[in-house]
């Protein structure tokens, strides 16, 4: 099946091969993860458009947000945003039988996240993309092999 992108989109080929190809596996059934970074104006927000749009053609269920440097008091705010928010959520909020809302139990939320999110990817793959203007995600993702905007 063809691609099409948002709208035309220059300069990125290194790192749309990149993605595509971990799209390509994902739609194939295994995990992949891509940490893009780079330093603010490189088009990490417009190649992360475009990834959602390619992943949307291949049948790819996407859930996106951006991060709100403002919203420090909720945890994980992005993710759940990015999970539960837009037209088509990846995933039913009132599938979470409990909510997990004090800090001591964030350990109980993550786990029923965890288990809403295979349950959901066994059914068709998933695309979660956070664009973090304020660079925590990225931070935290360090273990994964980045894909660089420089």
């Amino acid at each position: 099946m063809p691609t099409v992108p948002v709208r035309e989109f220059h300069g990125r080929d290194t790192e749309l091969a990149l993605v595509r190809g971990e799209l390509d596996r994902l739609s194939d059934g295994a995990e992949a993860v891509v940490v893009v970074e780079g330093a603010a104006g490189m088009g990490k927000s417009r190649l992360l458009a475009e990834v959602a749009a390619i992943a949307g053609s291949l049948g790819i269920r996407v859930g996106r947000s951006a991060a709100d440097p403002s919203e420090t008091m909720v945890e994980l705010a992005a993710l759940l945003a990015a999970l539960f928010d837009g037209t088509e959520p990846l995933l039913d909020p009132g599938e979470l039988t409990t909510l997990h809302a004090r800090p001591e139990q964030r350990f109980w939320l993550l786990h029923d996240l965890q288990q809403l999110l295979e349950r959901a990817a066994l059914e068709s793959p998933l695309l979660i993309s956070i664009d973090d203007s304020t660079g925590q995600t990225a931070e935290r993702s360090r273990r994964f092999a980045p894909c660089r905007c420089d």
